[in-house]
């Protein structure tokens, strides 16, 4: 089983018990836009998500279903705010990536 088909078998699970979708949000302590990402429109939970959402419906998370960590590589914007998020010392590629994306923006913002 896939990660989107067990994502899938919890959505059923929580339509067939007609529980709503906000009071599952709730649960989890989630924003509903959040929760419905997951549901609708294909985005993964992380781990610790995935598996208070597993519980709360009492459904066991099979073996080998892992969610994905988002992580943000050095060298990118993302990167830079990671850095940033931690209170680590922003690397070089970092600090080159966010001056390259706000020279970018600068030129946009001068040609319109």
């Amino acid at each position: 089983m896939t990660l989107a088909e067990f994502v899938d078998r919890l959505r059923l699970i929580r339509l067939e018990r007609r529980m709503k979708s906000t009071f599952l949000a709730g649960v989890l302590g989630v924003r509903i836009q959040t929760f419905s990402s997951w549901e609708c429109h294909g985005k993964s939970p992380n781990e610790v998500n995935l598996t208070a959402w597993a519980e709360a419906l009492g459904v066991p998370v099979p073996d080998g279903i892992v969610a994905r960590p988002r992580v943000a590589h050095c060298g990118t914007l993302s990167g830079k705010r990671r850095h940033q998020r931690l209170g680590e010392p922003v690397c070089a590629p970092c600090k080159k990536a966010s001056n390259d994306y706000q020279a970018a923006w600068r030129a946009s913002r001068r040609s319109s």
